[in-house]
């Protein structure tokens, strides 16, 4: 069975980036450690500037289902988005140790709050706003594509993060901030669930 310990010590993970294109970035919470990764070489410099790491992602992700295999874990994201985008583009397969948030949580909302439904379906907003879960203005849904490539387009343009314009570089912030709140969120989503009992559910083998 799936277990509170399990849902505590989970490594959870959201990528951005483009439809059908390898991701550009992830956020991985391990506990109470959050740290971003760069996987689109394009953004190295972005990356540098920011004190984060640029490395391959399909030995990025590669190591990291190593990890929750030795560390027994799980690896959560909010649907099964993450898990169908690591097999399509890098051929690695998490569905051993991963945990679908999103299925977990709207099972525990339908049954403790059956009185209750969303309007526009049961995204993470929802969620949020149930849990209250503060969202600021400038890091809610939407323009985490445009960003990127706001990015993208500005370095191979000048080639530098260094050259590029405020405006490009305050998206890069933004997109890393809005990055670090869903995976933040996403974990105090699916925990929520889990001290209502919601873990029912065994562990894939």
């Amino acid at each position: 069975m799936t277990s509170h310990n399990e849902v505590a010590r989970a490594i959870y993970i959201d990528l951005e980036g483009f439809v059908d294109t390898s991701p550009s970035l992830v956020g991985v919470l391990v506990e109470d450690l959050f740290e971003q990764i760069v996987l689109d070489p394009g953004l190295a410099t972005a990356a540098q500037a920011k004190g984060l790491r640029s490395v391959s992602p399909k030995k990025y992700f590669e190591w990291l289902l190593r990890r929750a295999k030795s560390e027994d874990r799980r690896i959560c994201a909010f649907t099964r988005h993450e898990l169908t985008t690591v097999a399509k583009h890098f051929d690695i397969d998490l569905s051993t140790v991963y945990l679908d948030g999103h299925k977990l949580a709207k099972s525990w909302w339908k049954r403790s709050h059956p009185g209750i439904r969303p309007d526009a379906g049961w995204s993470q907003a929802f969620f949020e706003e149930q849990l209250g879960l503060e969202r600021p203005r400038h890091l809610r849904g939407g323009n985490a594509t445009s960003r990127i490539r706001s990015v993208t387009d500005q370095l191979e343009r000048h080639g530098a993060y260094e050259q590029l314009r405020p405006v490009a570089k305050g998206k890069w912030t933004k997109l890393l901030a809005y990055n670090e709140l869903d995976v933040r969120h996403l974990a105090s989503i699916v925990r929520a669930a889990a001290s209502a009992g919601a873990l029912t559910r065994s562990r894939p083998q």
